[in-house]
This record gives C-alpha cells, structure tokens and sequence, in this order.
C-alpha cells in the first residue's frame, strides 16, 4: 500500500533543516511520492532541489499570496525556469497558482487585478508548455473556474488538482467537468467539518487527491485551541507522515477499507499529475532493488517502527524518529513532578506535542512502583481511552520485565525504558515480542547534542 501526497511544503521554515528526517519518517509511513510546489521565483530551486534530492516531485508557480511582492519580472523568471526545466521528470505542474480572496488587501484594487493577471499568465504558461496546473482556490471557486474556461480552449480541458477544496458540491462538479482532481487533507478530520466531510464522503471516489498541505492544514489530533497555546501546549506541525491517517479518516467516511482508498487517490494522482507515473514506477523498482534505500534502515510495522540496529543509526536518530512518530504515552513509575529525569522526559515530549496519560501506580510510603495486576489495570483502562503509542517507563529495579509483560499483556505495541537495572533483559524480552525498544541512554544523548 502506498500514498502519494500532492501538495507538502517540504520547503517551509517550520522543517528547515530537518527536511530529510520529515520525509524520511514519511516514507516509513508508505508514502511515496511528495509534490513540492513553489510559491514564487525565490523557492524555484529549492523546490527543485528538495525534490532531486528526496525522491519527490516539484512544481514552479506564483502564490496569490505573494503576488504583491513579486517583481515585474516575475513571470518572465517563471517563463524562463519552465522552458529550462521543460524535461525535467520531476516537474509535474505549474503551481502553486490561483486567486485568494480571504486576505482582504487582496481583494481590494490594485491587488485584486495584480493577482488576477498573474493567475490567467501562469495559465497560458502551463497550456503552452503543456503541462498540469496546481490551484489555489480560496473563497475564489467561481472566479478561477472563468479563468480556466478563458483560457482553456476549444476543448476546455485541463489536467491538475484544485488543492484544499472547501467548495460546493456545484463547484466540484464543474472542476471535475473540467478534468480536475480534488484535493482533500486534514480538514476533513474535524468532526465539525460537516459539508467538508459529506462532500468528500460522497462525490466520485476517481476525483479525489489526498494531501497534507504541510505545514499547515494539521489534522485534528495535532491542532491545539487558543485556550491550549495560552496554557502553554504547542501547536503540532503537520508532515506529510499524516497522509496515511488522514487518508483512513476519509476511508472511514466513505465506508470503504483503507488499501482501496490508497490505491485509488494514487491512480487519481497520476491522472491529474501524469508524470508521476514514471516517478512511482522508479521509486518501486528502486526499492524491490535496495531495501536498505529505505530510510535509516527503518521498516514500517503498523503505525509504528521496528528497532532499527545500531550498525544504521546512531542511539540519538533512533529516539528522535520514535519521538517525531509517536504522539502519545503511557508513562509508568515514578511522577514526573517528583523525579528530575522523568520530569525532564515529559517535558521533552510535550514539545513535540505528545500527550501523556499518567500511569503511576505508586505506593504512598515506599515509592516504589507496584507492579503485577494493578500496572495491568491501569494500562488496559489508559489504552480504551486514549490511542497509546508508547509506554515510557521509569524503574530502577529487575522486576523491570514484568512491566514489559504488563504493557504486552495490554497491547500496547512500544517501551521506552528511562533507568539502568533490569533493561537488558526487558529489553531483549520486547525486542523478542515484536515490540519497539529503546534505552535511556539516547535521550541523553539527544539533550546533549541539542545543548
């Protein structure tokens, strides 16, 4: 099963310069193929590069959004990078480009008719270097449907994906009238969402693109409210490693099971952006060649990943891809507000927007962590509340193991052992179970490094 996402940012500030981790962890969630489109000529070879250098695909265009800064020459550099790029496989699109009018100065003269002439160029670009259009739609649907039946010819046809469609079910059909595919992320998460969520759950399942629009458009489970930010929680940051949850979210909605929403979404893909047909063949020949081309020697085991060895990474990379991956834990042991490590632990996930779900079975006089039936206990009733990636716990002792057993028993799929005695053998007794693995030691390390 594999996803292709069709509109990521890899560019953006919030991943620099840690673009290659954030696709690496991508591609261990079995997506293939990111198309990285530019938003003006200052990221054309960036997106480019990103794109030559990751295995990805890119796009050249102009944002509505940054029309207002763009130089008079502008479209004569875009012009000049598409004739220059012509035969690049990895150029996919003339994008991103469109009309916006949310932003009010862009509504309003002269920007409302800068941002329009900018839009229908670009269009007579991508028709005469024939190639597909990635588009920008925001509050705009009607305006930018006139300009591509302007531009589009005797036939009226086009190829390319109007990302992040909110619109109406009119609206819809009449870009799919024009051979648009419609792109579909994170926002269709929100249970609130209701005519996002029924328009996707309901319009042809040969229309529809996935993409993560990241870093923005998170998904529900990484957004925070106000109220959240204000009391100190950090906003998660989207990555296209949420492809394959977003797409089960959709799949879900549409009744359908998730190996036939991925692979339909990856056929509507190549439809609207043809090129990437060559790039997802290549990209599976090339991986049934290598399998060691797969990223830090990671392999996909459900949401989660297997323990790399320590031959493909060192124990620091090994911690940061389980924290970038993880999103919630069962901490067990000692209170993180009475044990310096394990405060310093919690604070550490919840910069990278972990949840934690207190499992501390402590006894009042001793301190010492009670194990057995009531570690069981509590994490049986943590994991039918919340989605329990990892159990992190804090033990100094060599009853250690039977915590491993307590977090098998319950069916929680990855330990995070924070103290010395014992690990070895809890270690090996997880390893063994199929269970991801990791010692203390690496966030150590990682503290370290990050000064």
């Amino acid at each position: 099963m594999r996803w292709i996402d069709t509109h990521c940012h890899l560019d953006a500030q919030e991943f620099s310069p840690l673009a290659q981790q954030v696709r690496a962890q991508a591609a261990i969630n079995n997506v293939a193929i990111c198309v990285i489109p530019a938003v003006d000529p200052g990221n054309f070879g960036v997106v480019r590069t990103l794109a030559h250098t990751l295995g990805d695909s890119y796009c050249l265009g102009i944002h509505p959004l940054y029309v207002a800064q763009a130089g008079e020459d502008a479209l004569a550099q875009l012009a000049v990078a598409l004739q220059q790029h012509h035969d690049d496989p990895r150029l996919v699109a003339v994008g991103e480009i469109g009309l916006d009018y949310f932003v009010p100065a862009l509504c309003a003269s002269p920007l409302r008719e800068r941002q329009q002439h900018f839009f229908v160029a670009q269009l007579k670009l991508a028709r005469q270097h024939d190639l597909p259009v990635v588009l920008h739609s925001r509050r705009s649907v009607d305006r930018l449907l006139q300009g591509l039946r302007e531009v589009g010819g005797k036939t009226g046809q086009w190829c390319g994906i109007a990302h992040a469609f909110s619109g109406s079910v009119q609206q819809a059909q009449a870009f799919i009238a024009l051979g648009f595919k419609l792109g579909f992320g994170g926002a269709l998460t929100y249970e609130r969402a209701t005519n996002l969520r029924e328009l996707a759950a309901g319009l042809p399942l040969d229309s529809i693109v996935l993409e993560t629009d990241a870093p923005d458009m998170p998904p529900h489970w990484l957004y925070k409210t106000a109220e959240q930010r204000g009391a100190g929680e950090k906003q998660g940051i989207n990555s296209p490693a949420e492809l394959p949850r977003i797409g089960a979210e959709l799949a879900a909605l549409r009744g359908i099971n998730v190996e036939e929403l991925a692979a339909a979404t990856c056929r509507n893909a190549q439809a609207a952006l043809p090129k990437l047909g060559a790039l997802l063949e290549s990209a599976g020949q090339a991986r049934q060649e290598n399998p060691s081309t797969r990223p830090s020697g990671l392999q996909p085991s459900g949401h989660l990943m297997t323990q790399p060895t320590p031959s493909t990474l060192t124990e620091a990379q090994a911690i940061s891809q389980i924290l970038q991956h993880c999103r919630t834990v069962a901490v067990v042991g000692l209170s993180p507000k009475a044990h310096r490590e394990s405060f310093m632990v919690s604070q550490y996930m919840q910069a990278r927007g972990w949840r934690i779900v207190p499992v501390n079975p402590v006894a009042a006089a001793s301190g010492e962590l009670i194990l057995g039936e009531k570690v069981y206990a509590t994490l049986v009733d943590a994991a039918a509340h919340e989605k329990i990636d990892l159990v992190n716990v804090f033990r100094n002792s060599e009853d250690v193991p039977a915590v491993v057993d307590d977090a098998l028993a319950a069916g929680l799929p990855a330990l995070w052992l924070q103290l010395g005695i014992g690990n070895d053998a809890a270690l090996a007794r997880a390893q063994a179970a199929g269970m991801v693995a990791v010692q203390n030691r690496c966030l150590k390390i990682e503290h370290a490094r990050r000064g």
